[in-house]
């Protein structure tokens, strides 16, 4: 299994890291692909998104939650960075490789996480802004501990600014262009604040949402700057996993924290760490990702809002 491990991270070191640029025609295929569709055509094929994704990880995908984009943490997943700023503080070039390094080691971690559990994992990577001027925006609503000022509009928004009509049309680009079965998009906004996943619920609008996103801020609300390890906790999040410490869809009689602490204080669902490397993914967590399917009585104690 260690040399299953160190195959995959060497692997992962050779992660495509270039700048992502579609081809102009690309960009109005992918446009062409919805347009042209008629009504009827238009809910079938958002039908069959939603038996596709279920049918990727039978294992829980019961769960409603997990039917977007990023469906499941294993094979091959797309991941789009987009590097937003508002006009009055843009970002610094160095500032953000040393942000895209960061996400590179997350994706390193998450890699040998999958290979304790026998999964093979592999990211492709493609940006926005990296290399080039920022993706502007007016504001960048802050959120907190409550949930409060959390945005489900992120991806139709910034997606639109980029080029694409909807969402989908990336989805189109990934499935036309990549061999990738897994999409998710990483914000990273040069902001203070508490960073989230928004991942699509069953239910809502599937052109605007299918697409699953995590906002990462530069720095944490008390000041400190962004550690890898909360891109990879936010990552966790777009594929199903639970937080472990007490959040506000917790119960307030469970104390989520101290359980955690005791059973598995190393969870990268429990805590952030500075250091990574000193973190690891438990079988609760394993569980709610699909690769580990030893399921326990218990593990359902800890879902948020039970």
């Amino acid at each position: 299994m260690k040399i299953k491990c160190l195959l995959l991270t060497a692997l992962l070191l050779a992660v495509t890291s270039a700048g992502f640029a579609r081809p102009k025609a690309a960009t109005v295929a992918s446009n062409v692909i919805v347009k042209n569709l008629s009504a009827a055509q238009k809910a079938e094929r958002l039908r069959s998104l939603s038996l596709t994704t279920f049918a990727k990880n039978p294992l829980i995908q019961t769960d409603d939650e997990r039917a977007g984009s990023a469906d499941t943490l294993s094979g091959k997943v797309y991941v789009v960075s987009i590097f937003i700023s508002t006009p009055d503080n843009p970002w610094k070039k160095q500032d953000k490789l040393n942000t895209f390094e960061k996400q590179r080691e997350a994706q390193n971690w998450l890699v040998e996480q999958a290979a304790e559990y026998d999964v093979e994992l592999e990211f492709e990577n493609g940006t926005y802004g990296l290399n080039g001027d920022d993706i502007s925006v007016e504001n960048i609503p802050v959120s907190d501990k409550t949930g409060k000022g959390m945005s489900t509009e992120w991806s139709s928004y910034l997606l639109k600014k980029i080029g694409y009509k909807t969402p989908l049309g990336l989805w189109d680009w990934v499935e036309e262009k990549t061999d990738c079965t897994n999409l998710q998009v990483i914000v990273f906004s040069n902001s203070k604040g508490v960073s989230y996943a928004s991942y699509y619920t069953p239910g809502t609008d599937k052109e605007k949402y299918f697409v699953e996103l995590a906002l990462v801020h530069r720095y944490y609300p008390t000041g400190p700057e962004l550690y890898s390890s909360t891109i990879a906790h936010e990552t966790l999040h777009l594929y199903g996993a639970w937080d472990l410490y007490n959040t506000y869809k917790h119960k307030k009689e469970k104390d989520v924290a101290a359980k955690s602490k005791q059973l598995f204080p190393n969870d990268i669902m429990y805590r952030v760490s500075n250091n990574v490397a000193e973190q690891d993914i438990n079988e609760v967590t394993a569980w709610r990702l699909g690769w580990n399917d030893d399921e326990k009585s218990w593990y359902k104690w800890f879902e948020p809002g039970k």
